[in-house]
């Protein structure tokens, strides 16, 4: 429909999550990207494309400096700082659980092998650090990934708690929202896809990450469900984690492309 439009804006928070082949789509729909080589081109240039023996992996970047460049006239980009926007001071605190040794993980299956195995061991830890928070009157807001570990915090913490996840109602939804901020749950555990975006959960001041995405930006998007406009107090971000396991490599790659996004845009 775009296509007849007369005049396209698009306006996003986050217009890069896995890199910049994610301006691609953006880039088609204003009519630019046939500008900047059409989606072949665009992917070639400017998303280091490696084979990885099932297919094309285009979620690197390359020539950076050139794509910002020529973003620059199709681009405003604001801050919340540039905005007049104030909020209040937020704190980011990494706390190591226990140590697991895994090695370098090269393929998907891989990886998701080593986070349940991550899962399986932090979770004791994660109860143990939940039950300090909740005991010194804080009201967490708790970040998982996978749904078996969701269920299992769910039904352990029971009418205490709340919850956000994919494929849930509207309706549903909106009451743990509800509940959660009219302050009569004490703990809500989100999913990470399903509530990074959308929803204000500033009635509390303290999110706890339990697993973790590839994309910077997801995490960026989820602690703001809590450092928001709204939010009167400092907030804290507590990042649960097994230091030497899967965790790292993922830290680092997400590291990694919060540096690609900084440079881009």
């Amino acid at each position: 429909m775009a296509t007849y439009a007369e005049r396209r804006f698009l306006l996003t928070g986050t217009p890069m999550v896995s890199g910049p082949c994610d301006l691609a789509p953006l880039l088609d729909i204003l009519g630019l990207l046939p500008l900047f080589g059409g989606y072949e081109g665009f992917y070639k240039r400017y998303c280091n494309p490696i084979w990885n023996g099932y297919g094309w992996d285009y979620t690197g970047s390359s020539n950076k400096d050139e794509l910002k460049e020529k973003l620059k006239k199709y681009m405003i980009r604001r801050t919340k700082k540039e905005c007049g926007i104030k909020l209040p001071p937020k704190k980011i605190v990494d706390v190591p659980v226990v140590e697991c040794k895994q090695s370098f993980a090269e393929s998907l299956q891989e990886i998701e092998e080593q986070t349940q195995v991550v899962n399986r061991l932090k979770y004791p830890y994660a109860l143990k650090f939940i039950d300090g928070l909740l005991a010194k009157g804080k009201r967490p807001v708790v970040f998982v990934h996978h749904r078996d570990l969701m269920r299992k915090l769910a039904k352990h913490y029971g009418k205490k708690a709340v919850k956000i996840t994919g494929g849930q109602s509207m309706e549903n939804r909106q009451k743990a929202i509800d509940a959660f901020q009219d302050e009569d749950i004490p703990l809500i555990f989100c999913s990470l896809q399903a509530s990074a975006t959308g929803i204000t959960l500033t009635s509390s001041d303290t999110a706890v990450f339990l697993e973790y995405l590839w994309s910077p930006a997801v995490s960026q998007q989820a602690q703001d469900r809590i450092h928001r406009l709204s939010q009167t107090k400092p907030v804290t971000i507590y990042n649960l984690y097994c230091p030497k396991s899967i965790e790292m490599q993922k830290g680092m790659r997400s590291y990694a492309k919060e540096l690609d996004m900084k440079g881009i845009l």
